[in-house]
């Protein structure tokens, strides 16, 4: 069961929002990391997620929330439903979720206040019929249809999580009869209507141990030794004819010991026991066959809840089938996590979390961060494609490039010291000797931002020579570092502080405004910051209407997509749609086929600045 739709209208700081989330071709979800500043909405967005599944599972499970009666009397809810959430001046809130499951289809509803369900006909488009009444005109929470028999299957062989930002592990040092250790939803008995597997998860690393323990013993293999006469071992005996139902086995502790694997950055890392009277627990971790940490307990706080959380979700699956935790591609179901990247390093954000997500391709994970160094991973791992990006409070999707705490990080980046030094490496390590003396030539340094600029100037040079073009001018394409516009600008403030021997002479592109007003100056075409240090943004050419140019659009448009040897092209930005960050094709093509439905003339949609945009 996955989630396909969210709806929500008057909720908290959300004023609306509709977000269809998306598969990939093979029918797999893809990973939806929920981003925006505080107070947009994110934990509340995840609230009504967790909460419909503990709505569903409640029907065939009653260990789901404390205080459940056994029989079915008096269920309080996981969140808190009414006015509460209601945004301020409304008149009413509203949250719709449609799941889907193969063929079938379950819905969630929390209301509260006075909804006109005429007026939301065209909202729902007929996606929550199911749960949606035309009486709507109280506080009330739904889910249809009840399908008690489905959900005890569902909810028991596959997994359904939600980890809230709060969540820790005990550390080792910690004198846990000092505190009170009341860990919500415990509950180890097996009857009927019992799941045993918490969909509100703070901490799980006892339980997690004792799970491990028995992988760790199921995977282990029986022998007795043969001794002879002399007391002396000749060989060994297998005590179990299973050799290869234990080889099988042993693949579960090789996915757990992946995990920790994941998290050190080292292969050698293996789970052992301890014997019975040692003083840690019976599980610790090797590195290179000899004891690294002595127990899990001792794995820091980051650590601990990374492994713990993927622990849980093999631990989940292989509750209803031991397969499962064998291959980890078929394990199922749904995984919230708020805050994802909290209490992690930067190594663990930017490298870690995407391998052990990709673990699980049938996993839903809907997920919460500020992180830029996270998505930025994804971007690497999924090489850019195979998961999404909402942003809050529209709930709109958005590009990689879009997130706004990436330039948000690097403004606070550049007031740094780290920004300074680096800067001072590259002045201090310049070499103005690299350029021949040649008396009847002028000297220039050129410096440029980004990798590719330098390149298309020495080929353009190279062509203009080619044609016979000759200029009384030496130039050092300098490449000793990749600087970005910002790292640039700062460059010309340090060369100028002395007088240089060549000219130094930095080209920006016309892309970004606050650079721009620092760099050039119109009334003479650059800026001469004295002292031999001169600054330029790229003319416009006249092919182009845009003032705001890189280098690469000296090139016409049809130069630009013109399809090489390996049947790759470059893409322009108008080609994508604004909204969504898709290819504008996708749209065109989804267009024709309304257009030959419904006998459209045409097809428009409204970007954000309600501009109309002719799809098709």
């Amino acid at each position: 069961m996955y989630l396909k739709d969210i709806l929500l209208e008057n909720v908290a700081s959300i004023d609306f929002l509709d977000v269809t989330l998306p598969f990939n071709d093979d029918g797999t979800p893809q990973p939806i990391i929920i981003v925006g500043v505080n107070g947009s909405g994110k934990s509340i967005f995840l609230s009504y997620i967790a909460d419909a599944l503990v709505e569903f599972a409640k029907t065939a499970y009653r260990d789901i929330v404390p205080g459940h009666s056994p029989i079915g009397i008096g269920s309080p809810y996981f969140k808190i439903s009414g006015g509460i959430n209601q945004k301020i001046g409304s008149q009413f809130s509203i949250g719709l979720l449609k799941f889907i499951a193969n063929e079938k289809t379950f819905c969630y509803c929390d209301h509260s206040g006075n909804v006109d369900h005429t007026f939301y006909i065209d909202k729902i488009k007929n996606r929550f019929q199911t749960i949606l009444s035309s009486d709507i005109n109280r506080n009330e929470k739904i889910i249809g249809p009840k399908d008690k028999q489905f959900f005890e299957t569902c909810f028991y062989q596959n997994v359904f999580c939600y980890f809230p930002p709060n969540r820790n592990e005990f550390p080792h040092w910690l004198n846990r009869q000092g505190i009170n250790q009341s860990l919500s939803f415990k509950l180890d008995q097996k009857f009927n209507g019992i799941l045993n597997k918490p969909i509100y998860i703070d901490s799980s690393l006892e339980e997690n141990k004792a799970w491990i323990l028995d992988v760790f013993l199921d995977s282990m293999i029986d022998f007795e030794a043969i001794i002879n006469q002399d007391n002396r071992i000749t060989n060994f005996e297998l005590l179990s004819n299973q050799i290869n139902h234990k080889l099988i086995l042993k693949k579960s502790r090789e996915n757990v010991e992946k995990i920790l694997q994941s998290i050190f950055q080292d292969n050698s890392i293996k789970l052992a026991v301890n014997y019975r009277n040692d003083s840690h627990s019976r599980l610790c971790l090797t590195k290179q066959g000899k004891i690294f940490i002595p127990s899990l307990d001792n794995l820091s706080s980051g650590q601990s809840i990374l492994f713990n959380l993927f622990a849980t979700i093999i631990r989940y699956a292989d509750k209803a089938d031991i397969n499962k935790s064998i291959q980890l591609g078929q394990i199922e179901g749904i995984v919230i996590i708020d805050e994802i990247d909290v209490h992690l390093h930067s190594d663990l954000q930017y490298e870690i979390l995407q391998k052990l997500i990709k673990l699980f391709p049938k996993v839903q994970f809907i997920v919460t961060t500020h992180s830029p160094l996270f998505i930025l991973g994804m971007e690497k791992e999924y090489e850019g494609k195979g998961f999404t990006i909402i942003e809050m409070q529209k709930g709109e999707t958005i590009t990689t490039e879009r997130f706004s705490e990436f330039k948000n990080s690097f403004d606070y980046y550049k007031k740094t010291k780290a920004f300074e030094d680096e800067v001072k490496s590259i002045v201090d390590n310049y070499n103005p000797s690299n350029v021949n003396s040649n008396n009847n030539l002028l000297q220039a340094s050129i410096w440029t931002e980004g990798k590719t600029d330098i390149k298309h100037l020495k080929a353009a040079l190279r062509w203009l020579k080619e044609k016979g073009e000759t200029y009384n001018v030496e130039v050092d394409f300098h490449e000793y570092r990749d600087p970005c516009s910002s790292q640039l600008l700062e460059m010309c403030k340090q060369f100028c502080k002395n007088k240089q021997d060549i000219p130094i002479i930095a080209i920006f592109d016309r892309d970004e405004p606050n650079i721009m007003k620092n760099i050039h100056d119109d009334s003479q075409g650059f800026k001469d910051w004295e002292n031999g240090v001169y600054s330029f943004a790229l003319p416009i050419p006249k092919h182009r209407e845009n003032k705001e140019i890189c280098i690469e659009h000296y090139y016409r448009d049809s130069e630009i997509q013109t399809i090489d040897n390996d049947k790759r092209r470059l893409f322009l930005s108008d080609e994508f749609h604004p909204k969504s960050g898709k290819h504008l094709w996708f749209y065109r093509t989804y267009c024709v086929k309304i257009i030959k439905i419904f006998g459209l003339n045409s097809v428009r949609s409204l970007d954000r600045n309600h501009t109309r945009i002719d799809l098709c």
